[in-house]
């Protein structure tokens, strides 16, 4: 795996490729690129402010990782965002009551806001739409 440090702070991945057998998926056609975001906190505790100490980003055309490690690493993922030229569609895990919650708190989401069952499925930040992964 090769690492590039960036001048924003943030780490640069190229993950390597890898050959696996899946069967056939007729995928819909989408106007955006598609990434994913994760945060990562440290483990629940009484007394302790629960926030992200780190963001990752993954950019599914280039296979491009980015880590923003620190206490403004929300700030960082949202300049680095702000930054990019073309409109995003970015999935979250648990975006709906974890990740995305650390973003509208600090400010950065915009509407439209959709919430169902007391969690947000998709909001705007910025360009970007943002959404969570559900199963099936």
């Amino acid at each position: 795996m090769q690492i590039i440090k960036r001048k924003d702070g943030a780490k640069k991945r190229i993950l390597p490729q890898i050959e696996i057998n899946a069967e056939p998926y007729n995928n819909k056609p989408v106007e955006a690129r598609i990434a994913t975001f994760d945060t990562e906190t440290d483990p629940f505790a009484p007394g302790r402010v629960v926030k992200p100490f780190t963001c990752g980003f993954y950019l599914t055309d280039t296979q491009e990782y980015f880590d923003f490690w620190g206490d403004d690493c929300l700030e960082n993922l949202a300049r680095y965002l702000d930054a990019l030229p073309d409109p995003m569609l970015i999935y979250a895990h648990n975006g709906g009551k974890f990740d995305f919650m650390f973003l509208l708190y600090a400010g950065y989401l915009e509407n439209p806001i959709k919430i169902i069952n007391g969690r947000i499925v998709s909001a705007k930040m910025g360009k970007h739409t943002l959404r969570i992964v559900t199963g099936k």
